[in-house]
């Protein structure tokens, strides 16, 4: 049923029907009404009748004000009870309580998803470590042994140029020359060419090296190709004269032919075959050529030796005194008509160790009951090093040589994270310690698991994991 809306008329001076009072007098008199019988006795009747008074209501306002007021209870009693009781004022108890359980419930449900997917595994280890003194003579080659020194040898070379004023003209016989790059597609390991190996260009001009090299093997690349190995080498061409000057060219080797490396090893220039001459020309007076040469060593030796530290390979060092440098002067030219330009060429041959071999050979030279695990040592930088006999000829080909070491290294063992977290995946807590005694490199661990209530490590190895520690 709609509701019925009411509006107040407020009289000028403020009066409204709110204010009319409402008289609720309940009838005191009952009076008997008389029933007539024709005569003039009458009879009371048994049945009460009201006696006459004014009307409750006595007018239109009064009318509308009681309608208002029956409109205020029933809205009173159709307003919702008020929280936490019931329609009479009671308190309602039980849907509270019910209303909290499901909330923490919830509340336990979300924690316990939360911790389950943080669900892994921390274990801190703290790995053996042992310092010791070293002082010694050693001989180092590269032949691989069982309990040998093994050094590998990386080449750097680099060439630059000055020019001079010229003070005579003279007759000159000069051999072209260039750098040319030899590779080795045959095999894994390094392949030797003795001195004044021939490289023959597809014209049939011949050109030699000056000393043996070692060419180092091929490598392979993730998807199974081969990378041949590769050295930068000077070459000089057989007679003087311009005509063995060239530009880019590929290069055979005469010397293998009929031999299975005569197709996987092959050269190709580096740069042009310049500076044969054959004739009279433009030339310097010997001390400024002299001079310009010392200029140019000096410059290719501090920038040689920065090249070669550049380049060593991940996994190597190569120690500050483990280098033989060597100058290759090129012969003076004539440039126009009154310079002569005075080349060097300078080869680095450097001495690379792998860290873990050198590693091992030094904790089984100093630790008597050495358990052969892989070590490193960690300080390996601070170790002097010294050639003591160097000889650049020796070291490019390869050959034994003696080395001396001193120091104090820090021998600590290497841990294989990966087949640790493998060998813990889903072993229970108790039984750690089974599993750490295959791990000699392990002084002690502490491990924690999550969430707290787990008595065992994840199935999976990637939520395990190791935080090394040094003792």
């Amino acid at each position: 049923m709609p509701r019925r809306k009411l509006e107040d008329v407020l009289p000028p001076d403020g009066r409204s029907i709110r204010n009319v009072p409402i008289r609720r007098e309940r009838n005191k008199d009952i009076v008997p009404p008389s029933i007539s019988h024709g005569d003039d006795s009458s009879v009371r009747s048994s049945v009460p009748v009201l006696a006459p008074q004014e009307p409750v209501m006595k007018d239109a306002l009064r009318d509308e004000t009681y309608i208002e007021q029956m409109e205020e209870v029933r809205e009173e009693n159709e307003r919702p009870p008020a929280s936490g009781r019931g329609r009479y004022g009671k308190r309602n108890v039980s849907g509270r309580f019910v209303l909290w359980g499901f909330v923490g419930v919830a509340v336990l449900f979300l924690i316990f998803s939360v911790l389950l997917l943080f669900t892994g595994a921390t274990v801190t280890v703290v790995l053996k470590e042992v310092p010791a003194t070293l002082d010694g003579n050693f001989t180092a080659g590269t032949t691989q042994g069982k309990d040998a020194l093994v050094y590998e040898v990386m080449t750097v070379s680099d060439t630059r140029q000055k020019e001079i004023s010229a003070t005579g003209r003279e007759q000159v016989d000069t051999k072209a020359s260039g750098t040319i790059i030899v590779y080795n597609a045959f095999s894994e390991t390094g392949q030797r060419l003795i001195k004044n190996t021939r490289f023959e260009s597809p014209d049939g001009r011949i050109y030699r090296i000056d000393s043996s090299v070692v060419v180092p093997g091929y490598t392979k690349n993730s998807d199974g190709s081969t990378v041949p190995g590769s050295i930068e080498v000077v070459v000089y061409a057989d007679f003087p004269g311009e005509d063995y000057n060239a530009d880019m060219l590929d290069f055979t080797i005469p010397g293998l032919k009929n031999d299975p490396r005569e197709e996987l090893m092959y050269a190709r220039s580096k740069t042009a075959m310049i500076g044969g001459f054959s004739g009279v020309r433009n030339v310097a007076d010997k001390k400024d050529v002299e001079s310009a040469r010392e200029a140019l060593r000096k410059e290719l030796r501090d920038s040689a030796l920065v090249e070669a530290t550049a380049q060593v390979p991940e996994g190597y060092i190569l120690f500050n005194d483990a280098t033989a440098v060597t100058f290759e002067s090129v012969p003076e030219r004539a440039s126009g008509s009154d310079i002569v330009v005075v080349e060097e060429k300078i080869i680095v041959h450097g001495i690379l160790f792998n860290v873990e071999t050198l590693g091992a050979f030094i904790a089984r030279e100093l630790i008597p009951d050495f358990d052969g695990g892989t070590v490193v040592i960690t300080n390996i930088d601070s170790l002097d090093f010294s050639i003591n006999e160097k000889n650049a000829g020796r070291i490019a080909e390869g050959e034994d040589i003696s080395i001396a070491f001193s120091g104090t290294p820090h021998i600590r063992w290497m841990l294989d994270e990966e087949a640790l977290k493998a060998d813990l995946a889903g072993t229970a807590k108790e039984d750690v310690n089974a599993v750490l005694k295959f791990y000699p490199a392990i002084e002690e661990a502490k491990v924690v698991i999550r969430p707290f209530w787990k008595g065992y490590f994840p199935d999976r190895p990637n939520r395990i994991k190791i935080i090394e520690k040094a003792s």
